[in-house]
């Protein structure tokens, strides 16, 4: 039976090798690599479209996006008249179908990219190294220059969070404690606004709505509403521990002592019912706080304005971590020079204060990605929020954290070492798999990936 597998598995590579295969393209051939002469002078009078493709189902919601970019095309069509942006919505399995379009010759000239899907997508070969535009422009006004922003985020687009640049950050998003102030009033429980509060602190309050007359006889409702297998949450808080699932040297470390106490605090939750493998959305306003990176706009949408705050992750220990990301746009390395060109173009403008100051315009609301708007009382993403505690979602950044293990080895393994990462969280805290178990099939499932027995 094995011997079949391995046949199997071993047939289904060859296919996924051919379907995968660089096609040529009606666009613009190879990929460049750095070999390109970026253009940050294109003549004004230039006529010519180039397209934006967007993930169905953002988080954001795609009228939201659409609206947003539709912005920035219109600050781009100020200098370039005659340059149209058309915005395409891409279905289905989001790496597949970039795949498919890259061989069909379909390819949009910008394209949506996450930082947590980043290093599969720069491994297939599909995007332009932006290093060459970000070099070019160093030292020159109204150039994107990277010490103007984020620097976390404006990492997460480079190949190995330090190196060369394959996509450049739209905003900037980390996880947050989300408040439901209604319930904490029902509950006679203060509600926390300390931005540097613990997990102790965190626990404590946990404790006391949990007795309160709102918890204590409800066996449905939980006091935080959190996913606890969402790769910020559990990330952060097993780093936080000192948690190194891969190390420098590309062995499988799972196993230790700071993956066990992590672990523990996650089943901790579960164990005295303040939370559950939920969603993050406060339980159809039944929960007092949730864990999630979505926008204080989408806070008020579930529970409603005079109920909502927030305040940030609690810290934890003596090296405390913040799930945190960024999505943003990526160029197609296939494209023509023009468009390429063009493309650069269109992400400064995405990056200038009135294209980050869109989001905020069209409802989003996401934190924006440059380093003189992250004071939310200085900025449109505050606005209408002055009574909220919103310097919690840009508070203290040098603490974020992004899923990183899988840097230490071969970046086409990431898909399915982050996928073995969720389930070790799944097995224990879900299903019901003993502590050790869950961490040994963790362990030699990843060892086998980076075997390539799977």
């Amino acid at each position: 039976m094995k011997t079949i597998t391995r046949t199997l598995v071993a047939l289904f590579a060859v296919v996924m090798a051919v379907l995968f295969l660089p096609a040529c393209t009606t666009d613009g051939g190879d990929n460049p690599a750095l070999d390109y002469t970026p253009n940050l002078q294109i003549d004004k009078n230039i006529a010519e479209t180039i397209k934006i493709g967007i993930k169905e189902g953002l988080a954001t919601g795609i009228d939201a996006e659409k609206a947003i970019l539709e912005d920035v095309a219109a600050l781009l069509k100020k200098d370039y008249p005659n340059v149209k942006v058309e915005i395409v919505t891409i279905y289905g399995d989001y790496n597949l179908a970039l795949m498919n379009a890259h061989r069909s010759g379909s390819m949009p000239d910008i394209i949506f990219t996450e930082s947590t899907s980043a290093s599969e997508l720069f491994a297939n070969g599909i995007f332009l190294n932006l290093k060459r535009y970000v070099e070019a422009g160093l030292g020159i006004e109204g150039e994107l220059n990277p010490a103007e922003f984020v620097e976390s985020a404006w990492k997460w687009g480079q190949i190995g969070h330090d190196g060369d640049q394959y996509f450049i950050p739209r905003s900037y998003d980390r996880i947050v404690t989300h408040l439901n102030a209604d319930v904490f009033a029902q509950a006679k429980v203060p509600l926390p606004q300390n931005n540097d509060w613990t997990w102790e602190d965190f626990l404590d309050v946990c404790d006391k709505l949990k007795k309160s007359d709102v918890f204590k006889n409800d066996s449905v409702n939980h006091v935080v509403d959190t996913y606890m297998g969402w790769d910020p949450i559990f990330d952060a808080v097993l780093s936080s521990c000192g948690a190194d699932i891969i190390d420098k040297n590309g062995n499988v470390t799972v196993d230790s002592a700071a993956t066990r106490a992590g672990l523990e605090m996650l089943m901790d939750l579960k164990t005295k019912k303040y939370s559950d493998q939920r969603t993050g959305g406060f339980q159809g306003g039944k929960s007092a706080m949730a864990f999630h990176s979505y926008t204080a706009q989408a806070g008020r949408r579930y529970i409603g304005e005079a109920k909502y705050n927030v305040v940030t992750f609690p810290r934890i220990g003596d090296n405390p971590m913040v799930g945190a990301g960024a999505p943003g746009f990526s160029v197609y390395a296939h494209t023509t020079a023009d468009k390429r060109d063009l493309a650069w173009q269109y992400l400064k403008r995405l990056l200038s204060k009135d294209g980050q100051e869109a989001m905020a315009v069209r409802g989003m609301g996401s934190v924006p990605v440059r380093k003189d708007m992250q004071n939310p009382a200085e900025n449109k993403w505050g606005e209408g929020f002055e009574t909220i505690n919103m310097q919690a979602f840009s508070y203290q950044p040098e603490l974020d954290k992004h899923i990183d293990f899988y840097l230490n080895v071969d970046g086409k393994f990431q898909g399915q070492l982050v996928r073995l990462y969720r389930k070790l969280i799944t097995n224990y805290i879900a299903d019901g798999y003993s502590l050790d178990n869950a961490i040994n099939i963790c362990r030699t499932e990843m060892e086998g990936v980076l075997k390539d027995e799977y």
